[in-house]
């Protein structure tokens, strides 16, 4: 009878080892199945930090440009108002009284 408990044992303790080892190596398949899923996702979102960091970038420009481009004409408006104040000073264009 020792014989048959011995082995019973012996049984028993194999195939709860081996429960226990594909549960481990199931559960480190996951564990690996999140990590990459996780850099993947980590890799998307710096790309479209990135991209994020460009778009604002290039509006900085484009701000700075528009920005210059309303200087000059600021700068023409004054040209033109001080060449219409010249003419206007002219005696042929004074009103007659």
């Amino acid at each position: 009878m020792d014989y048959v408990a011995w082995e019973v044992f012996v049984w028993a303790l194999g195939i709860t080892t081996v429960l226990f080892t594909t549960i481990i190596g199931y559960l480190f398949n996951k564990i690996k199945d999140v990590s990459i899923i996780c850099d993947e996702r980590i890799d998307a979102s710096e790309e479209r930090l990135k991209d994020m960091e460009k778009c604002h970038l290039e509006n900085q420009v484009n701000l700075a440009k528009i920005n210059k481009d309303i200087e000059f004409i600021k700068l023409q408006q004054q040209n033109i108002s001080m060449k219409l104040d010249e003419l206007l000073k002219k005696s042929w264009c004074k009103p007659n009284n």
